[in-house]
């Protein structure tokens, strides 16, 4: 009776045409997601840099770059992870992450800690980036390699002034030079920021509001007249399962394809709110006409909810 029941409701959900324009809508933004470029493009190009460990060094590099790198935008980033992230998402063309002791390494010669270098498969501009970097690293560690093998107090200081005075010297010419790195190639990911849990969230409180809306248009068509009251509230359940669940299928699927997987323990939790909040307000509501007047206000207040959420995150 029940299975055949929920037949039934399901059947009737899966007739409605806005409904199908729901499972259409959120099928166009999954598909979006994907086909679509992950970013538009801008004329300065996106670096990250990470150090394991702050420096007088690393903080003089990076104003270095920061002020004398017209080309590029470097940026500074708190941990490796988020340097990946930064660069599989195509944020940033390319990463640099210098592990700590690097810069004392690198005056005495050592190469056991090298610079590593993030970019993808694809990136064509890395190349010249590294030129710009090494070339600023060379001439801020230009000095301090000379005066360390030298290895001499009585000269090392006047060396180093010299050295100093010549590398910053906008008439002495420099050479560019690219430290081997790590390379650590990684997959391209394409990312869309689109607001798709929000999405997902208004078209989940739809589909619930569009069951009770269904049940109260065929009460009032006599439908249900000879049904007792333990039968209606079964038949209102029914409906909110029958037009929640396909949807909560496609949903979950669609965060899991749009890399917001982390989400949908949220969406669960809405998904569970849903179902009983929206059997309330028919059993509050008996007239459609007063369902529909009330349904703006509802999701008005639901997206109200959604942009104060996004805010926060």
């Amino acid at each position: 009776m029940l299975k055949n029941r929920f037949y039934v409701c399901t059947k009737r959900i899966l007739t409605q045409k806005l409904y199908i324009f729901m499972l259409l809508l959120l099928l166009c933004v999954t598909l979006t997601y994907h086909l679509l470029p992950a970013q538009n493009k801008e004329a300065l190009i996106r670096v990250g840099i990470c150090y394991e460990e702050d420096t007088p060094l690393s903080g003089q590099l990076t104003e270095a770059l920061l002020t004398d790198s017209p080309l590029y935008r470097f940026h500074t980033v708190d941990t490796e992870e988020e340097l990946i992230r930064q660069v599989k998402s195509g944020y940033a063309e390319c990463g640099y992450y210098f592990p700590a002791d690097f810069f004392d390494a690198y005056i005495a010669g050592d190469t056991t800690k090298p610079v590593v270098q993030y970019n993808l498969k694809s990136s064509t501009l890395s190349p010249a980036v590294s030129e710009t970097l090494f070339s600023h690293l060379l001439q801020l560690t230009a000095a301090d390699v000379l005066t360390f093998f030298i290895n001499d107090p009585s000269i090392s200081t006047l060396v180093h002034e010299i050295a100093s005075a010549n590398f910053t010297s906008k008439d002495f010419i420099t050479v560019s030079s690219v430290v081997n790195g790590d390379y650590k190639p990684l997959s391209e990911e394409k990312k869309l920021n689109l607001p798709v849990f929000e999405l997902l969230i208004l078209l989940t409180l739809l589909s619930a509001l569009l069951s009770q809306l269904i049940f109260i248009t065929d009460a009032e068509e006599g439908r249900y007249i000879t049904l007792s009251r333990a039968e209606k509230m079964s038949l209102r359940f029914m409906l909110a399962l029958a037009g929640l669940i396909p949807l909560a299928f496609f949903s979950t699927l669609s965060l899991l394809l749009t890399d917001a997987a982390a989400s949908i323990p949220a969406f669960l939790a809405f998904w569970l709110i849903a179902c009983p909040v929206s059997i309330l307000l028919s059993c509050v509501t008996k007239k459609s006409i007063s369902y529909l007047k009330m349904l703006p206000f509802i999701v008005l207040l639901t997206l109200v909810v959604l942009f104060i959420f996004s805010l926060q995150i």
